[in-house]
């Protein structure tokens, strides 16, 4: 086997790290051919706090057609105006004796308004494979929102599972509301729950609260 063949590159302006490995055996009776490629790169970038990561590596052989493919993607982003912070991972393995494919998918997103005092974090989560057809999707919301002229106080959260083999369906949501107005001395809460499930229908509403205080 042919020693594995690496290249080393850093730009300084855009602090970017580049390597790349390459491996490859080549046999004509009968042909076989193996081929075996790494690429990994770093890339930072300053004035916006982004932070990119990139790996994939790929193995071919013809004897007979076997493809492995494996790509995997982080990105790390902020935003220092608006408080934005963003994370996102991406895995793929790909198999083509028989088809076999695997994709994970994960997004985290906070995001953070200042003048509104809102808070906002959401995150994604995708697993699919394909050998049969089997997709699980995670989806999770959490909303803080304060609006001090009106001393109000919002929180929602949103979680989502879902399974489709069978399909099975998942849903909670929660929501709490706090108010308070201060000409009128009125102070409101408010909490629902709601959990729903699709194998077979089924709802369940946990609670449902409403509080009125005039002081």
């Amino acid at each position: 086997m042919s020693p594995f063949h690496t290249i080393e590159l850093s730009l300084q302006p855009l602090q970017c790290h580049i390597s790349l490995g390459v491996d490859i055996e080549l046999s004509l009776q009968p042909l076989q051919c193996q081929i075996s490629l790494g690429v990994a790169i770093e890339l930072s970038l300053q004035p916006l706090q982004c932070h990119i990561s990139l790996g994939v590596a790929i193995e071919l052989s013809l004897q007979p057609l076997q493809c492995q493919i494996s790509l995997g993607v982080a990105i790390e982003l902020s935003l220092q105006p608006l408080q934005c912070h963003i994370s996102l991972g991406v895995a793929i393995d790909l198999s083509l004796q028989p088809l076999q494919c695997h994709i994970s998918l994960g997004v985290a997103i906070e995001l953070s308004l200042q003048p509104l005092q809102c808070h906002i974090s959401l995150g994604i989560a995708i697993e699919l494979s394909l050998q049969p057809l089997q997709c699980h999707i995670s989806l999770g919301v959490a909303i803080e929102l304060s609006l001090q002229p009106l001393q109000c106080h919002i929180f929602l959260g949103v979680a989502i599972e879902l399974s489709l083999q069978p399909l099975q369906y998942h849903i909670s949501l929660g929501v709490a509301i706090e108010l308070s107005l201060q000409p009128l001395q009125c102070h409101i809460s408010l909490g629902i729950a709601i959990e729903l499930s699709l194998q077979p229908l089924q709802c369940h509403s946990g609670s449902v609260t409403l509080v009125v205080v005039y002081l």
